[in-house]
């Protein structure tokens, strides 16, 4: 079909009055407009005066309830109205099948025409000092007339419309949980703790904020998540701006080969080195994760709409949400910049329909709190905005447990120290000349802990969630190596302080490590010494013995050291609460 500039505004209007004049009276002409609106259609997209005015009268009638009868078209559209509205029924190269045609031709014309104005803009203005500025206000408008050529806007829908997606969601969770006891697949982008995903029942659509004071695990949280999404070929984009990407690349290997960084840095011996290329090498093949440095609204916008689109991104990690920018020239307060830039991407979350994760710092209200008595988080200890807050799918805040960590200064968690303290033991046993080997063995400990390891108590505090539950989960962080691991939310409670007044203290939730998604070499020497625990629960109905073998043959095939923790499920009931609610450890999609 060959047509004029002017024959596609009269067709398009034209295929109006054909579907109003269908059996169905105006319902389907009626149909065409509200989607000829929500792809964009409005009065700037007609050139000629008459065009403009009947489009108007149509939307308004629509909006308003009335039919899209001719004459009262004409008479909306005011003097000459009836002339124009004839020579539309009388020229229009169209019926109603041909209205999908004319509003491809509509928007064909209207993208050429803004990318067209762009171009001469941007040319005219063009100087090597502002060149830069140019391009990324031009990628900005560039995503949007990419997001033109798609369509536009969201149509209108309703409840029927989300009845097959929403039923056959539930029935695959149903044939997935209750007939192949996979008790660990959810829908949306799973997290790499069993733990946590109970909670979050994986990502949803949105946006997901995790929140820490500096260095308190904001980053380090975010990177395990990363890697964990490479080694499942979960494509997805993180975006550096608290660091640079190298930064990042480290601590993946850090993680994945508990590796020290600050030792490489100092200088390594070169078997070391070695590993550290190997395991780089490995992670670079897997191609699964893009990383951008770009800090602004416009940029971010372009280059996550690009991952999805073309690279096909799950999942999007912004480090961190108050250092974006929005791109506001007049305004300078915190307040007004954050709240901007947290719109920006709850709207980007939903257009794009993926879960985006936005690293945020703590305010110093925390930090004052906790030193007065305070010790769990609230929503209005988000930094700079209380919009953060509100915008938020999800809020999790990770802080330091500092009562655990003053206890382990007297009783030192060497279980939990990656390489055999039992084994030190027994080297400094052969050579104790003065009786002290147990003390310079706990003296090392708590140098391996405090020094070389960093080890950290960590509250991930789940404070907000429109998609589970909430809770406070512990894990154990090795700072040194960049690495999350889950503890033992079943541990005890130990008293410290005054025997009369004692002072009860979460200390047990830190003594143990659950298994995770890791299966590290570190895991025999923790299992050897009392680190590590179990992940698996039981379903419900399932016998004891049928459990035992359950967990044997998951652990054999997940390659996890079972040794002396087998031996101890006989002996013991191991803390494993019966009937709970239950998973298989790791997650799938």
């Amino acid at each position: 079909m060959e047509t004029s500039e002017t024959d596609i505004e009269v067709g398009l209007l034209g295929s109006v009055f054909a579907a109003s004049l269908d059996e169905s009276g105006d319902e389907y002409g009626r149909h065409l407009v509200n989607k000829f609106a929500a792809s964009g259609v409005n009065e700037k997209w007609f050139t000629r005066e008459s065009t403009k005015k009947l489009w108007k009268a149509m939307a308004d009638a629509v909006k308003e309830g009335r039919a899209l009868e001719p004459a009262l078209l004409a008479h909306a559209m005011g003097e000459g109205g009836a002339d124009a509205v004839q020579s539309i029924i009388d020229g229009a190269p169209a019926t109603a099948a041909n209205a999908e045609w004319f509003l491809e031709a509509m928007r064909d014309r209207e993208v050429y025409r803004r990318f067209h104005a762009l171009c001469m803009k941007k040319l005219q203005g063009l100087s090597p000092q502002n060149v830069r500025i140019a391009i990324t206000d031009a990628a900005a408008e560039i995503a949007k007339l990419e997001e033109m050529t798609r369509g536009g806007g969201d149509p209108l829908r309703g409840v029927g419309d989300f009845v097959d997606q929403l039923v056959e969601e539930k029935r695959w969770l149903s044939e997935e949980r209750f007939v192949k006891k996979n008790w660990g697949a959810f829908r949306g982008v799973p997290l790499p703790w069993s733990c946590l995903n109970m909670i979050y029942k994986g990502l949803k659509t949105g946006l997901h904020i995790f929140a820490a004071l500096p260095s308190q695990g904001k980053t380090t949280i975010a990177a395990n998540m990363s890697l964990y999404w490479i080694t499942q070929g979960i494509k997805h984009g993180f975006v550096c701006i608290d660091m640079p990407g190298d930064a990042l690349a480290e601590r993946y290997a850090a993680i994945a080969a508990q590796l020290s960084i600050s030792k490489l840095d100092f200088g390594a011996a070169p078997g070391y080195v070695d590993e550290f290329e190997r395991t780089m090498k490995r992670l670079a093949e897997e191609d699964v994760v893009k990383i951008t440095e770009s800090d602004t609204v416009s940029a971010l916008e372009y280059e996550i709409t690009r991952g999805v689109k073309t690279l096909g991104w799950q999942v999007a990690v912004v480090d961190y949400l108050q250092l974006v920018d929005p791109e506001m020239k007049s305004a300078n307060a915190p307040y007004v910049l954050v709240k901007e830039a947290t719109l920006a991407m709850k709207r980007l979350a939903k257009k794009l329909r993926i879960p985006i994760v936005c690293l945020v710092q703590l305010s110093n209200q925390f930090a004052k709190d906790r030193a007065t008595g305070t010790k769990k988080p609230r929503l209005d200890h988000l930094g700079d905005s209380s919009e953060i807050a509100r915008a938020a799918r999800t809020v999790a805040v990770l802080w330091q447990d500092e009562d655990v960590l003053a206890y382990w200064k007297e009783e030192p968690p060497t279980q939990l120290v990656y390489g055999d303290p039992r084994r030190k033991l027994e080297k400094l046993n052969e050579y104790d000349m003065e009786g002290e080997a147990e003390s310079r063995a706990a003296e090392a400990g708590q140098a391996s802990i405090f020094q070389n390891g960093g080890l950290r108590p960590i509250w991930v505090s789940v404070i907000k969630n429109q998609q589970g539950g909430r809770g406070d989960v512990p894990f154990l962080m090795y700072a040194k190596y960049f690495l999350m691991r889950p503890g033992d939310p079943e541990g005890e409670q130990v008293d410290v302080g005054d025997e009369k007044k004692p002072k009860r203290i979460e200390a047990g939730k830190f003594e143990a490590i659950r298994d995770d998604w890791m299966f590290n070499a570190g895991d025999e020497v923790l299992e050897r010494t009392g680190g590590i625990g179990t992940r698996w629960l039981k379903f419900p109905g399932e016998t004891r013995e049928a459990y035992v073998e359950r967990i044997k043959a998951e652990r054999r095939a997940h390659n996890s050291n079972s040794g002396m923790w087998d031996v101890n499920l006989y002996e013991m009931n191991s803390g494993i609460p019966f009937g709970s609610v239950e998973y298989r450890g790791e997650v799938r999609q």
